[in-house]
């Protein structure tokens, strides 16, 4: 029953704390969609290492602006990190733990257009109003993937399934 949950979430079109990952080898191109924080918000690739610098900066582009990030293979992770200017907090893709306050502040949607994944991100500490529209970029060649749970994660959520089990079984014999 829990491999059957992960694959369902896998299909999922839009995922909280979910990675960006390289769909295919090849070239990703970035595209920035959208704004609307009050804050100075700038994008960067922060893994795989590289030497972009800056990609794009929320109240200096405009939208549909676009940069090549380059060429990557199949199955990469791109781990985007969101820098808010105002704040000096930084805000990554991926799962809260890569944030200083332990919460999502980015979703991945890779049905947000035809050969898109749009990536989201809130840029205020302790999850904001969690709207995710505070700057929106989009990638080519690149899908979500839920972050896998960790096998302790598993175990505990089987205990705790199972311990239902018999918690039920033993209320229906009283």
């Amino acid at each position: 029953l829990a491999a059957g949950a992960v694959s369902s979430q896998a299909m999922a079109a839009s995922v909280l704390g979910g990675n960006a990952v390289v769909a295919s080898d090849g070239n990703v191109i970035a595209k920035f969609i959208s704004q609307a924080a009050g804050y100075d918000n700038e994008l960067y690739l922060d893994s795989p290492s590289n030497s972009l610098g800056r990609i794009f900066h929320n109240h200096l582009n405009s939208p549909g602006d676009t940069v090549d990030l380059g060429f990557f293979t199949a199955g990469t992770e791109l781990i985007f990190r969101l820098y808010v200017v105002n704040t000096g907090q930084n805000f990554y893709t991926g799962p809260g733990s890569r944030n200083p306050d332990g919460i999502p502040h980015a979703i991945v949607n890779d049905s947000f257009a035809p050969g898109e994944t749009s990536v989201g991100f809130e840029d205020l500490y302790g999850g904001g109003d969690r709207d995710y529209d505070d700057t929106v970029f989009s990638f080519t060649n690149v899908k979500a993937r839920v972050v896998p749970l960790p096998a302790a994660a598993w175990m505990g959520m089987t205990l705790l399934g199972g311990l239902g089990v018999i918690g039920r079984a033993r209320s229906r014999k009283s």
